[in-house]
């Protein structure tokens, strides 16, 4: 019961802190062994503490959250976490799956970690998933094999097939796509927001009264009719 309560609390800590507290958070974790420990739960027979260990593990892997993340992926694996992570990406369970792939992505922005998803032969099951029918699956598997030929050198890229190129350049493309729409968007709320404030400081307007137009009470012929598409 403490450890599940312990978890919960650690889930919801490093779910919410970024910067300077992410930062904190994940050298706590480090000196208190944190990364070995979390490692260890991956082979739980719970799916659910599989999912808290892995979301601890994406969350703390990842520069978003903590700036000093590559100390926990190296952390991670020097303790051996692939020898539990990795069969997690043959789990049934579509949770693990997407938490799983979400890890597999983070750590490969470390070319040790990257290296060693080559050694394993991890490429090849992460092309299987980018057909997944889930599609956070799909993205996450296609993230990590682009961060593993981002990171390994031209040589070593030589392993990855077709597929991992052409999943590659679909994730590729659905970020720039992202990245668009979410500028897009910043435009437009921006356009907004400054058409809105003129319309409020626009000094009032003092209309006239219309004046008796010289057909009033006659009866207009109608407009006609639009003319075909």
């Amino acid at each position: 019961e403490a450890r599940d309560e312990a978890l919960a609390i650690m889930c919801e800590l490093v779910g919410n802190c970024y910067g300077e507290d992410g930062m904190a958070v994940g050298q706590t974790v480090r000196e208190a062994g944190g990364p070995a420990k979390i490692s260890w739960l991956l082979e739980s027979s719970s799916l659910e503490l599989q999912r808290q260990a892995l979301f601890l593990c994406s969350n703390l892997a990842s520069d978003a959250v903590d700036p000093m993340s590559r100390e926990t992926k190296l952390a991670l694996l020097q303790c051996g976490t692939e020898y539990r992570l990795l069969p997690c990406l043959n789990s049934e369970d579509e949770g693990v799956l997407i938490y799983t792939c979400a890890t597999v992505q983070n750590l490969c922005h470390e070319l040790a970690w990257s290296r060693t998803m080559i050694r394993h032969g991890v490429q090849k099951r992460l092309e299987q998933l980018c057909e997944h029918e889930s599609e956070l699956v799909v993205r996450y598997s296609a993230g990590a094999l682009k961060n593993i030929m981002a990171t390994l050198a031209t040589e070593e890229r030589a392993v990855m097939s077709r597929n991992a190129t052409q999943a590659v350049k679909m994730r590729t493309n659905e970020v720039a796509m992202e990245l668009f729409t979410d500028r897009r968007a910043v435009r437009l709320l921006q356009t907004a927001a400054r058409r809105f404030l003129q319309l409020m400081c626009a000094p009032p307007l003092h209309r006239r009264r219309p004046c008796p137009s010289p057909n009033a009470g006659q009866q207009l012929p109608p407009l006609p009719a639009p003319p075909p598409p």
